[in-house]
């Protein structure tokens, strides 16, 4: 890991829709190289999908808070980013919640709530902020049937954790008096489950707390609560955005009406092709060797899975969006023992989302140009479209 003069990370983009040119040439000639954040350290920036799907792997990297993310300090030791042996803790409480055949139960639930959006959406004005209207909405209003949340508490969640999301980093009173809002908010909430018992996921977190505080105590029960309301919230909303982005631009919505078979692949195609994951922050536990090259203890690791979802060598013509592409093992979600818990559930989201635009907005388009768009980056380092204007 050695650079005369190290490259300024992130990197920028000639549009929302392009990755960083950057990534191709590293690939290339120099996989593993130090990049300059401008608030620490310089910090390795590895582009190769086998490096990039070793490291968010391997045992001897752990999490850490994104590269120029606000330190969250104790709450994030408290999420399921946490490093082992609470992450496996954590996620035991709630894994079974999310398989795929679990989830598939709530596919029916999915379809009613973007149905509902879209119904909402057309029969307002155009242009239309698709973000507004149904990217930010879908991925709120399905974690809160999963919590059973009550329905007059809803506009006020989506409001708090939207708000959240779209605060800038240096805003230091905006993000402490957005957090704690969304903190009360669920505190509330499982002092309700806590007196009036249900049959959801929230419930039988509130139920475990109760009978084995030191399996589960009560601020980390509120965190984990937090948790699945927020961190899944701007890539799943991300990804219904940029992909519904793509499938505009490419011209792609009437065949999928007229072959609705396409809907999955062309959803996996969506999520490798996404122009901006930002990706796992991993820090070395002792040396270890990766593609070659020597990461020491206590280095800083950044693993952007858009470099990875873009390599050639792991996918044929991979700057290519090909919804019929049938070997798409891309690391959208991640790999490994932090591969994301909500991907099933995430996954039927944005699949609902195309299939319905298909159905029932074949012509949709964007309002303005391409180059209208643009990225707002959160105080996690994660990023969404600020808005989408679209009309039919």
């Amino acid at each position: 890991m050695s650079l005369a003069k190290p490259l300024i990370w992130p990197f920028s983009q000639s549009d929302v829709t392009c990755p960083p040119a950057e990534f191709s040439w590293l690939r290339a000639q120099q996989p593993l190289v130090k990049v300059s954040t401008g608030t620490e350290p310089p910090v390795g920036l590895v582009t190769r999908y086998d490096d990039i799907r070793a490291i968010i792997s391997d045992i001897w990297f752990k999490p850490r808070m994104p590269v120029g993310a606000l330190d969250l300090g104790a709450a994030y030791d408290n999420s399921l980013n946490q490093d082992e042996p609470g992450h496996t803790r954590f996620r035991r409480l709630i894994a079974r919640e999310f398989t795929p055949r679990r989830t598939a139960y709530f596919r029916p639930m999915v379809r009613r709530i973007v149905a509902g959006f879209i119904d909402i959406m057309i029969s307002g004005e155009r242009p239309a902020d698709f973000m507004q209207c149904i990217g930010l909405r879908v991925p709120v209003e399905v974690m809160c049937e999963l919590l059973a949340v009550p329905s007059d508490d809803r506009s006020y969640l989506h409001a708090a954790t939207t708000r959240l999301i779209s605060i800038d980093k240096g805003d230091m009173d905006g993000i402490a008096e957005a957090g704690l809002s969304i903190y009360q908010a669920v505190s509330d909430l499982v002092s309700d489950k806590r007196r009036e018992p249900g049959t959801d996921l929230l419930t039988r977190l509130v139920a475990i707390c109760a009978a084995d505080p030191e399996l589960l105590s009560e601020d980390e029960l509120v965190v984990m609560g937090m948790t699945m309301l927020v961190a899944g919230y701007s890539a799943t909303a991300n990804a219904i955005g940029m992909g519904t982005v793509t499938l505009i631009t490419e011209g792609l919505l009437p065949r999928l009406q007229a072959e609705p078979n396409l809907i999955r692949t062309a959803a996996e195609e969506v999520l490798r092709y996404l122009p901006r994951i930002p990706g796992p922050v991993r820090m070395a536990k002792e040396d270890v060797e990766v593609g070659g090259a020597m990461i020491r203890a206590g280095e800083t690791v950044v693993t952007p899975l858009t470099a990875a979802n873009r390599d050639g060598d792991q996918f044929d013509h991979p700057e290519t969006f090909d919804i019929t592409r049938s070997d798409n093992p891309h690391l959208a979600f991640g790999h490994g023992a932090h591969y994301c818990l909500g991907a099933h559930l995430a996954r039927i989201e944005v699949q609902e989302v195309f299939s319905a635009l298909a159905a029932r907005l074949p012509g949709l388009r964007l309002a303005s140009g391409v180059s209208a768009l643009s990225w707002h980056t959160g105080f996690l380092g994660d990023d969404r479209l600020t808005d989408l204007m679209v009309t039919w």
